[in-house]
């Protein structure tokens, strides 16, 4: 019995060993996490939430551009981190003046994160939606969905977006992977 318990929780440990965003790790306590990325002042939001805002510089099509993200840790029941969601925040970068058109924001960044997701991951195991036409999608005024995910280091990364005349969206999210 004891011989299965010492199994069990090194089973357990080696499930979140995976490392993510940032040089954090799936398995991490709260404490760990906010040790981790200091400068991103991580507040706790609820008993498996913490929550960050921060700009991070994006070069799409060659240009240096800020973007507002929201970054959302998740703990499991445990309090081990086992979701990482980043959310650009459409609506701050209109009140900060760094864009006045929403949709063209998240078009810009869109085509810059899926050069540097191909060029990390590779092709996404996993396509849902209309990928190939944000130009379309963002001319048109017409709601149009994408998501693309990827397998990679003991973790699922999914890269997705909406675009939308109401409120365009973009989110990344990384998110440990059980060993199997």
């Amino acid at each position: 019995m004891r011989v299965l318990s010492l199994s069990l929780l090194m089973m357990s440990s080696t499930l979140y060993a995976q490392t993510t965003w940032k040089g954090l790790k799936f398995g991490m306590n709260r404490i760990e996490v906010v040790k981790t990325i200091p400068d991103y002042q991580l507040t706790p939001i609820s008993d498996t939430q913490m929550l960050s805002k921060v700009d991070f510089i994006l070069n799409p099509a060659g240009m240096n551009a800020y973007y507002p993200f929201t970054v959302r840790t998740n703990f499991d029941a445990g309090g081990r981190l086992d979701i990482v969601m980043l959310n650009l925040d459409t609506a701050d970068m209109v009140r900060q003046k760094k864009s006045n058109d929403e949709g063209a924001a998240v078009a810009l960044a869109v085509f810059g994160l899926d050069t540097q997701f191909a060029a990390k991951y590779g092709a996404p195991s996993k396509v849902e939606g209309n990928c190939a036409e944000i130009e379309q999608a963002y001319a048109s005024h017409q709601t149009q969905f994408c998501s693309k995910t990827w397998g990679a280091d003991g973790q699922s990364v999914s890269f997705y977006w909406t675009m939308s005349p109401t409120r365009p969206v973009l989110g990344i999210q990384y998110q440990a992977l059980p060993d199997l």
